[in-house]
């Protein structure tokens, strides 16, 4: 009998939940897709951009001819200065698939447009939005548009939907998605503060980075795009947006490279992304991802005096002029800081200071053994913090490259302790760490010279096990002259 009752009773207040929580997430409703707003956001919260944004065309099918799809970069974009009927459709995290379903939807609901300028991200190449698109997109009718709902209705309340009821979330009247010009003008007034920071520690921003690539999907999704655009008489512009030189030296550019050359296959395309003027100065960079609006301008100008323009006939001299600025810039930037350089990126390194299959001659503790046959060590770890301290390796040079292979059969982190001076000592706040996968891991590390005579300590793993560790060599890297 208590049996039945406790699962009665079970029943009843999962009914409760199930019926309060849609009410909870209506009335709340952050991102204003459950109410069709676009005029109005609460204070500190970001609406749902793409739903919104789509919501308005259809509204408003004959107000704006240009729509200029991008990421929350394009949102630093001033299209004002393409066309005074042009629309800013970015979004956080927009791709190539996200401005295909959106167009097909303008399309499909007569929305009129005569010219669409579509920005490629880097992350273009890897980041799959599909599972996310239905969650997103406004389908263009209220049937369609039932699976958006319901996975906003019934959605965990959060302490966003909290604060909102105890009115600590003010709903105001915003031009948040109808007009980004004053967002626009704050980031130009932002912009400005930037020349105060010159040096900054800026890292990479990845933004997930998989290494799973789906280059071929992407070309696709433009193809497809390119199709639409012939289909309706639009004019499409395709521009690459440039990257910030960390970011930049974090990617696998073997990668980027290959999506240039398919999609000069199909289409000609401006392209920004290099490790130029634009990546270095940290003037042009918010943080690692989002440039400042000057940088949006200035592509804007060189694509309507058609500069930057790549072709099938040109690629090959765009990618070897992009090699030869990596491999002159990259080691001007990389003073201060350890960095994570993927194995395409060539460094010029003169002499091997130090490598682990030939030298024994440093300090290791005793929670790890080596064993070295004809190819690798193998490596035993006893317990959770091994490591080994480069006492007696030296250098003259600035910076050194380390080249260190891992096969691991568990996931865990690779961690480089740094000292600024020899008497310092080890502290988790001066440490360079980097996951290690299950499988093969190949890293490429530039560490300052001065780490390297302070006394480096490697943690190469904090996970018991069996390891393989096929080469750890740490070379100089030779000074080039700055270009």
């Amino acid at each position: 009998m208590i049996k039945k009752h406790f699962i009665f009773i079970t029943l009843i207040g999962a009914l409760l939940i199930f019926s309060i929580l849609p009410v909870i997430n209506y009335i709340t409703d952050p991102t204003r897709v459950l109410h069709h707003d676009y005029k109005n956001r609460y204070e500190k919260f970001h609406p749902n951009k793409l739903f919104l944004k789509t919501l308005y065309l259809l509204d408003h099918k004959d107000k704006h001819d240009t729509l200029v799809y991008g990421s929350s970069r394009g949102g630093f974009v001033d299209v004002r200065l393409i066309s005074d009927k042009a629309f800013n459709m970015s979004h956080g995290f927009g791709s190539v698939s996200t401005y295909l379903h959106s167009l097909k939807v303008l399309l499909a609901n007569d929305v009129k447009v005569k010219n669409i300028w579509i920005s490629v991200n880097d992350y273009d190449i890897w980041k799959n939005n599909q599972e996310t698109i239905d969650k997103l997109l406004h389908k263009g009718n209220f049937i369609d548009n039932i699976p958006v709902y319901a996975d906003w209705l019934f959605r965990k309340t959060t302490q966003t939907n909290i604060k909102i009821l105890k009115g600590e979330m003010p709903l105001l009247k915003s031009e948040y998605i109808t007009d980004t010009s004053k967002r626009i003008e704050r980031a130009i007034i932002q912009e400005k503060t930037l020349l105060n920071f010159k040096k900054r520690s800026i890292p990479a921003a990845t933004l997930g980075h998989t290494g799973i690539y789906r280059i071929d999907e992407v070309i696709d999704e433009m193809e497809e795009i390119k199709t639409l655009c012939k289909e309706n008489d639009i004019k499409l512009t395709v521009f690459m947006y440039p990257i910030y030189s960390a970011t930049y030296l974090a990617y696998d550019q073997t990668k980027i490279e290959e999506f240039k050359r398919k999609l000069t296959a199909i289409l000609d395309f401006y392209d920004f992304y290099a490790l130029d003027d634009i990546a270095i100065d940290q003037t042009n960079w918010f943080e690692g991802s989002h440039f400042a609006p000057s940088v949006g301008d200035y592509m804007i100008q060189n694509i309507q005096k058609n500069n930057f323009l790549i072709t099938s006939e040109n690629i090959h001299s765009r990618i070897k002029r992009t090699r030869t600025l990596a491999k002159k810039n990259a080691p001007l930037l990389l003073i201060d800081n350890v960095h994570t350089l993927h194995s395409d990126l060539e460094l010029n390194t003169s002499k091997t200071i130090f490598d682990i299959y030939v030298n024994f001659e440093y300090y290791k503790n005793d929670q790890f053994s080596l064993k070295k046959d004809s190819l690798n060590f193998n490596v035993i770890v006893k317990e959770e913090d091994p490591y080994f301290i480069l006492n007696t390796t030296q250098t003259q040079s600035k910076l050194t490259l380390l080249t260190f292979d891992i096969h691991s059969k568990e996931e865990s982190v690779f961690q480089l302790y740094l000292k600024d001076t020899k008497k310092a000592n080890y502290s988790e706040g001066n440490r360079f760490k980097i996951p290690i996968k299950k499988g093969i891991n190949h890293f490429k590390l530039v560490i300052p010279g001065k780490y390297v005579n302070n006394g480096l300590r490697v943690d190469f793993t904090k996970t018991v096990g069996t390891y393989k560790i096929n080469q750890f060599i740490i070379q100089d890297i030779e000074e080039i002259p700055k270009i």
